[in-house]
């Protein structure tokens, strides 16, 4: 079989020659599959990396940096889950693209009916594709856009004819709509019948009128179609019509060839005038890939600006413009995950295997994103948890720092006015005042502060030639009047080294 194949390739080759063969449709979403689980690779890793030195550091900030790391990844792993397509496209879906809305409840309900071994999909609307430029810009609006979208997500330009031949080869079946019988429809038609076998061409019609129709037209070409085709109508004023409609199309799924249709060579003459030169496929592969790189250096570029906050006070709409891509974003996940949860109900009617196949493939992605977000949470929590905790215990310690400094000038006041000796915490706490004092609770021989793990005493009772020096302990940790090495070790390890306790203690040093 595959010695016979390359055999056609090569007589095709050779009929187009000096042109290459044209190739296969555009597939973005196929594409993207490789470049969205790299993309979820590096930041998984970088994530890690940030994770295990926080932890080797102990810092927090890295922690924190680390969880919002594992947030981009979640919700990557969750559209690559649900938006991205498993397989390339092996059943085409050929219509007229005015007949885009009405034949989205249609191509539902074939996708359900085909089930998990085949993927439906066909040429995407030029009106409605992202321009190249803009794709690397808004690659997850662009994926969730395309996929299951009702214009579907095939590309090709003014070779779309020849591409479309190429593309027939690795199907398995086409499906045409009959429902808008344009000029181009009809070539669509002209090629398939004379690219694949009957049994693997399925016509929708709104009534058997149209069907014979058709053939009429066709015959007046000189293109037969087999009596036996495969023929459903979808008219939804009919009472069981949808019933009806996938009946048929489960007939037409079973009797189709596990085997693609293979090249075509009766079709050449009928492309030849869509073959592009090699010259003209290389200016159109340059032109796409310079595309590419501005719309990198635009996400490069906005990504480094919208870092920088002056900036953004500057070009107030930049953060509008990030805040919107992030609605338009979890808007497009949303809308998405709905239309997956209808399939699965409607799956549950036609083929119960589907629902199955659906229902694994969202909770393997939701809970692997779900999994990232709940550590990216954690993280993120625990950091803020202790940079709040650091700034209740600065802030006690400010509280602290102040009123030390009060006292000492208390015991400064009654020095230099020679007022009534300052010789221990009881007469410290009276000279304070009632107003002063709310802070203050004697105990024994100190003074402790509510709600603070800091006590404070007199040191060195106050005589006619010297003031009162205070000493300190701070939970648990006793202070001397006069500061040790070690002392002020401590005291740095707990207060911010150029905090007044620690620069009075290191004045005192010895």
């Amino acid at each position: 079989m595959q010695k016979e194949a390359s055999q056609i390739q090569q007589e095709v080759q050779h009929l187009f020659s000096p042109n290459p063969l044209p190739k296969p449709l555009a597939d973005p979403l196929n594409l993207l599959r490789p470049v969205v689980a790299f993309l979820i690779a590096i930041q998984l890793l970088l994530g890690i990396g940030l994770l295990v030195f926080g932890l080797a550091q102990g810092t927090v900030e890295l922690l924190i940096q680390a969880g919002v790391l594992f947030v981009a990844p979640a919700f990557l792993v969750v559209v690559y889950a649900l938006a991205l397509p498993k397989q390339t496209t092996n059943i085409f879906y050929l219509r007229s693209f005015k007949k885009d809305a009405s034949s989205y409840r249609i191509r539902e309900l074939l996708e359900v009916v085909l089930g998990r071994g085949y993927r439906l999909s066909g040429i995407r609307d030029p009106r409605k594709r992202v321009p190249h430029f803009l794709k690397p810009l808004f690659l997850v609006p662009m994926m969730l856009a395309y996929a299951g979208s009702k214009y579907l997500n095939l590309e090709a330009k003014e070779d779309w004819k020849a591409r479309l031949w190429r593309s027939l080869a690795d199907a398995k079946g086409v499906v045409l709509d009959l429902r808008d019988l344009t000029e181009f429809v009809i070539e669509e038609i002209e090629l398939v019948l004379v690219s694949m076998q009957p049994d693997r061409i399925l016509f929708i019609v709104q009534n058997e009128h149209e069907f014979a129709q058709l053939k009429n037209r066709l015959a007046n070409k000189g293109v037969a179609v087999a009596p036996l085709s495969h023929v459903v109508v979808w008219d939804e004023a009919i009472p069981g019509n949808e019933e009806q409609f996938a009946s048929r199309c489960q007939a037409y799924c079973q009797q189709l060839p596990g085997h693609v249709a293979g090249l075509a060579v009766s079709a050449a003459p009928l492309i030849q005038a869509f073959v592009k030169s090699t010259h003209a496929l290389r200016l159109e592969t340059a032109s796409a890939w310079a595309q590419y790189a501005v719309g990198i250096a635009m996400l490069f570029a906005l990504s480094s600006v919208s870092g920088e906050t002056d900036r953004l006070g500057e070009w107030p709409w930049l953060g509008f413009v990030l805040g919107t891509l992030v609605v338009l974003q979890l808007a497009l996940l949303l809308n998405h995950f709905v239309g997956v949860v209808k399939k699965m109900r409607m799956a549950g009617r036609f083929n119960p295997a589907y629902k199955l196949h659906l229902r694994a493939d969202l909770m393997k992605g939701l809970g692997l994103g779900l999994l990232l977000i709940v550590m990216a949470a954690g993280l993120v929590f625990a950091g803020i948890r202790h940079i709040y905790t650091g700034y209740l215990d600065r802030a006690e310690q400010v509280r602290f720092e102040t009123s030390y400094r009060t006292l000492e000038l208390i015991t400064m006041d009654a020095f230099l006015s020679g007022g009534p000796a300052i010789v221990d915490a009881q007469t410290l706490l009276e000279a304070l005042g009632p107003s002063s004092a709310s802070p203050f609770k004697l105990n024994g021989a100190n003074l402790d502060m509510v709600n603070s793990p800091g006590s404070i005493w007199v040191a060195v009772p106050q005589t006619e030639t010297e003031k009162a020096t205070l000493g300190f302990s701070w939970a648990g940790m006793e202070i001397a009047p006069r500061c040790t090495p070690e002392t002020l070790s401590k005291l740095e390890q707990e207060f911010a080294a150029d905090s007044w306790v620690y620069e009075n203690c290191l004045m005192n040093g010895h």
